[in-house]
């Protein structure tokens, strides 16, 4: 599955135009400093080193320079490298702290509905793209994970809703268009 946080987080990295040269600017060089600690962190974490974006997202945490939005977005990303670590529960531990700082923060939603199915809390996972989708109601994954979360509650025809939504945000689809056209198919021979 796509994690499109780290997409998102480029764009609340840009520097700022003064930069940390600006003659007394302590607050923008911890500032500065700690967004390329989030960066270093996506790139080690693109290069599949873990380890490393954890280090360097934690230290970005720690550094105080980040405000509420940016700390919440570090903490996302962080939950993301523990995720793909296998450490589930101290991923989930992330995502509820990035919620708390950026309750709007749909990326973390999203990826902690994800990694709550993947634990087995489907009804958990339900409401964080519930909330997903009401945040970013144009996002196609949203319905398609919902979608898939749905059927193992058995409450297909949601299920055929959300996919029938996914398919009309992104037509051209196929993993969509292929996971409609099966159920639609099993719907007609169900007796």
């Amino acid at each position: 599955m796509a994690r499109w946080a780290a997409a998102l987080l480029l764009l609340a990295l840009a520097w700022p135009a003064c930069g940390p040269a600006r003659a007394g600017a302590l607050d923008d060089l911890n500032t500065g400093l700690a967004l390329d600690d989030i960066a270093s962190g996506l790139a080690a974490r693109e290069r599949g080193d873990q380890d490393g974006a954890i280090k360097r997202y934690s230290h970005a945490i720690d550094s105080g320079g980040l405000d509420n939005q940016n700390l919440a977005i570090a903490y996302n990303n962080r939950a993301n490298a523990y995720d793909d670590k296998g450490d589930g529960e101290r991923a989930l531990e992330d995502y509820n702290q990035a919620i708390r700082l950026d309750p709007r923060l749909a990326e973390a939603y999203y990826n902690r509905g994800y990694a709550l199915y993947r634990l087995g809390r489907p009804q958990d996972a339900l409401r964080d793209y519930d909330k997903v989708v009401s945040l970013l109601p144009d996002l196609p994954s949203a319905y398609f994970n919902r979608s898939i979360i749905l059927l193992a509650l058995k409450e297909r025809a949601r299920a055929i809703e959300d996919l029938r939504k996914a398919l009309q945000l992104d037509p051209t689809n196929t993993k969509y268009r292929d996971q409609y056209n099966e159920l639609q198919a099993s719907e007609v021979t169900r007796p």
